[in-house]
C-alpha cells in the first residue's frame, strides 16, 4: 500500500514539472521571447542558457531580470538592446508582460543551465 502511495505521488510530481515547464515554454512562445532568443543558442538575443549563466551568482538576479522583461534592457549589453514590452515606438514591439508573468519567466530562464 506505502509503495502505491509513493509511485502515485512520485508520478504526480513528475507530470506536475513537466506541464509546469510546457506552460513556461509556451508562456515564453505567447511573449514573443523566442522571437529573439532560444534555449541553447544564441540569437539577435543571448540564449536562455547563455542568460542563466551569466546571471547564476548574483543575487539580485531576479529583481534586474525582471525589470528588463517589463521594461526592455535600456542599454546595449549582449550586442542589442531588448525593447520595452508594449512600446509601439519601438523598432521590434514586443507584447505587454504583467508582472507575474515576468517573475515565471526570468525563474524559467534561470533554470535553463
Amino acid at each position: 500500500m506505502k509503495k502505491s502511495i509513493y509511485i502515485l505521488f512520485a508520478s504526480a510530481t513528475l507530470l506536475s514539472g513537466t506541464a509546469f515547464a510546457v506552460d513556461d515554454l509556451a508562456l515564453a512562445k505567447e511573449k514573443q521571447c523566442l522571437s529573439c532568443h532560444s534555449v541553447e543558442k544564441d540569437k539577435f538575443g543571448p540564449s536562455f542558457q547563455h542568460i542563466a549563466l551569466k546571471y547564476k551568482d548574483r543575487k539580485d538576479a531576479e529583481a534586474v531580470l525582471e525589470k528588463q522583461i517589463l521594461n526592455g534592457s535600456g542599454r546595449d549589453h549582449w550586442g542589442t538592446k531588448m525593447p520595452p514590452a508594449g512600446d509601439p515606438g519601438a523598432a521590434r514591439t514586443r507584447p505587454d508582460v504583467t508582472k507575474t508573468e515576468a517573475k515565471q519567466l526570468v525563474a524559467w530562464v534561470l533554470s535553463q543551465k
